[in-house]
């Protein structure tokens, strides 16, 4: 009798950890569908700004190396001796 009570714990231990699974496998669905919705929301606020995503970061790079051209010119227009 004892080995069909252990075979019997084992098996509603077993459903228990499918049953995890399920919840887990579940929630990772959902998470990976909220992703998407998100990229996509994301990608259409990038489009609105007048980028398509794939050129974000050539554009990322292109404003960083003109602000960085532009704060030369600004630093270039102080005279040395009000300079920080």
């Amino acid at each position: 009798m004892g080995d069909l009570n252990n075979i019997n714990a084992q098996l509603q231990s077993a459903r228990e950890a499918v049953d995890k699974m399920k919840s887990a496998r579940a929630r990772a669905e959902a998470d990976y569908d909220n992703y998407i919705k998100r990229q996509q929301e994301l990608e259409e606020e990038i489009r609105a700004l007048g980028v398509e995503p794939e050129q974000l970061e050539e554009k990322i790079q292109g404003l960083e190396a003109s602000i960085t051209e532009n704060m030369a010119k600004i630093w270039g227009m102080i005279p040395e001796q009000f300079r920080g």
